[in-house]
């Protein structure tokens, strides 16, 4: 995908372009890694899957993604992250998970599946001293952003599962 494309993502969601898009208010997910670098998805009330299929959320086009390879479940008022089972399993801030044990997810987590790299951005976390909330969805500003949001935190990126 290139940079200047639409970001691409379910139907049943309408595109978005990046670099036109306000700074992301309701709780999303954006692949900043991988393939699908620059897709987005506003979460919801509910649960929003994860994976390869057609029918996920947020399609992956990946080979080493499963099929249904996880989910994002609001619970509580906060948003938690299962891997499904799935073959290659999910990594937050360098952390696999268990399969089926639901890991509470922070504003601008990094999880990854397979091999992308997905943040979750959260503006209404009440703690934003960091300013995360104003990361946008062009592809090179959130990469940077991004790096710069992981240098301030000290939580590197470990970039030894690529």
């Amino acid at each position: 995908m290139s940079d200047e494309s639409a970001t691409q993502l379910n139907p049943r969601y309408p595109p978005r372009h990046p670099g036109n898009e306000p700074p992301l208010a309701a709780p999303h997910l954006v692949v900043l890694e991988g393939p699908d670098t620059g897709k987005q998805i506003a979460l919801r009330s509910g649960t929003t899957s994860i994976g390869r299929a057609e029918d996920s959320d947020l399609v992956l086009d990946t080979p080493h993604a499963s099929r249904h390879h996880a989910r994002v479940i609001l619970r509580d008022e906060q948003y938690e992250i299962e891997d499904l089972n799935s073959r290659n399993g999910v990594i937050i801030n360098g952390r696999k998970l268990d399969p089926q044990t639901a890991s509470t997810l922070s504003h601008g987590d990094a999880i990854r599946i397979a091999d992308q790299v997905i943040v979750f951005l959260d503006a209404s976390a009440q703690e934003d001293s960091r300013r995360l909330s104003t990361i946008s969805v062009d592809r090179n500003r959130v990469r940077s952003e991004v790096d710069e949001m992981l240098k301030r935190t000290g939580r590197p990126f470990d970039k030894s599962h690529d």
